[in-house]
């Protein structure tokens, strides 16, 4: 997993890593009332991102009822197209998505500005995020593998960013 604290190159590099390993609390079912990120820290660093890469912010979302993610629609002012950033506040676990709808995500690579933004993260990848769960929850307490059993997710995407209640 490529780990990028606060600062990212303009011209990301992704690294394939195989057999991630996903961080306990990620599932937002252990110390609920805890978050690393705050929803000011997100918003701000929201804002910044759209500044740095001319782009309209036409939706910041901080409600973690149903789902344990933050997340930001954006509009590209020249293309007009739409893309959007979420972050586990739990974990830090970043990515881009070309679309969010309920119950789902579909997760891209992207090479935005981050490097003003001054909050952590650790920025994923479409193909890590579509990595099957196979070794990859090792780490995370009981009660989200209790969690795992019920929804049944499949890939490690479906875990980090999900719409559990």
């Amino acid at each position: 997993m490529k780990i990028i604290v606060g600062h990212q190159p303009y011209k990301s590099e992704f690294t394939k890593v195989s057999n991630m390993k996903i961080k306990k609390n990620t599932t937002g079912f252990i110390n609920t009332s805890y978050s690393i990120l705050t929803k000011n820290e997100f918003k701000a660093a929201i804002y910044e991102i759209g500044r740095s890469n001319n782009a309209n912010v036409l939706e910041v979302n901080t409600n973690l009822t149903g789902k344990n993610f933050y997340f930001a629609k954006f509009e590209e002012k020249i293309n007009k197209k739409i893309k959007y950033i979420v972050i586990n506040p739990y974990t830090l676990y970043l990515a881009y998505a070309s679309s969010i709808c309920y119950g789902t995500i579909i997760f891209e690579n992207d090479s935005w500005d981050l490097q003003n933004v001054t909050i952590e993260y650790i920025l994923l990848n479409h193909d890590q995020l579509e990595e099957s769960l196979n070794g990859s929850i090792d780490e995370l307490a009981e009660n989200e593998i209790s969690q795992i059993r019920y929804w049944q997710p499949h890939t490690c995407g479906e875990v980090i960013f999900n719409y559990w209640d």
